[in-house]
């Protein structure tokens, strides 16, 4: 399993803070940008970045605020999604040189439809794995039994408590939990102990929930789609039903691809990397960048 300490990291500064990202791949292939979610890094998209590197892309993963050691801030209100979508704009400003493919998962999904709609002109196509557009999880929440397995969302909110059961046994009992929603144990290990290497890694993953309430227009309002996107949902996803997957057609007016992924768990881009790849490889080369 890689590992991002293994790596080679490059750095770009956003807002006096220093932002990490991972960069593959000639600089004359088509950029490919990835976000990651909750409690990944951009060494999750490790295995993923190999195969699109082999098909000639530029491939970029950026730890986000929070996930970078020196893009940690303490306040809460920091991590509003309008903050988290101004880190990855200007990253994609500094390193695509014009449109870029954008890949993304759970979290990073929250910021990466609203950067495809309040941004077109920088997207050139656009991946989501799992995490269904922003409406279609509210509406879901109304209607199924979405709610019940976003339980998750209001327990990280809470003070105190998310650190307490994240750092309790050693954080044996984190693992547990991130292995019962399908993820594998080498990798819920991994991100349990980054997580608890400092105080300010803790704390900015939880933020991005916390932050929730803070931005609700954009979290529960966000703007249709037009770029062409392709949303792919696992069917054994214990977090996102097939209700808030299903109906998220209704908020792309762009060209849209529907991909169920059969007996695959939420944690796509850690167990099934290859098929994401060729996934992300069909959907960009449908949409190629003009140079």
């Amino acid at each position: 399993m890689p590992d991002l300490v293994d790596q080679e990291v490059s750095t770009f500064t956003h807002e006096g803070m220093e932002f990490q990202y991972v960069e593959r791949g000639l600089p004359t292939g088509e950029p490919v940008i990835l976000l990651h979610g909750f409690p990944q890094d951009a060494g999750t998209w490790l295995p993923t970045m190999e195969v699109l590197v082999r098909a000639g892309y530029r491939v970029l993963a950026l730890n986000q605020r929070g996930y970078s050691p020196n893009a940690s801030p303490k306040p809460v209100r920091c991590y509003r999604l309008n903050e988290l979508m101004a880190d990855a704009t200007a990253f994609i400003r500094e390193v695509g040189g014009g449109k870029v493919h954008l890949v993304a998962h759970d979290l990073g999904a929250e910021v990466a439809w609203n950067i495809a709609a309040a941004s077109p002109h920088l997207i050139q196509s656009l991946t989501i794995a799992s995490s269904p557009h922003p409406r279609a999880l509210a509406r879901a929440l109304l209607t199924s039994s979405q709610a019940l397995r976003s339980w998750y969302i209001s327990f990280l909110q809470l003070p105190v408590i998310p650190e307490l059961v994240f750092r309790a046994q050693g954080g044996a009992i984190a693992v547990k939990l991130l292995r019962r929603t399908g993820l594998a144990l080498p990798y819920a290990e991994k991100y349990v102990r980054r997580l608890l290497g400092t105080r300010l890694a803790l704390d900015g993953a939880i933020n991005w929930y916390r932050a929730f309430p803070l931005t609700p227009r954009l979290a529960l309002a966000a703007p249709r789609v037009h770029v062409p996107t392709m949303y792919i949902w696992p069917d054994a996803d214990s977090v996102v039903t097939r209700a808030s997957a299903a109906s998220t057609w209704r908020y792309v007016t762009g060209p849209y691809d529907f991909r169920v992924l059969e007996n695959v768990s939420h944690w796509i881009p850690e167990e099934a990397p290859a098929r994401l790849a060729e996934l992300i490889l069909e959907h960009a080369s449908s949409y190629r960048i003009k140079s």
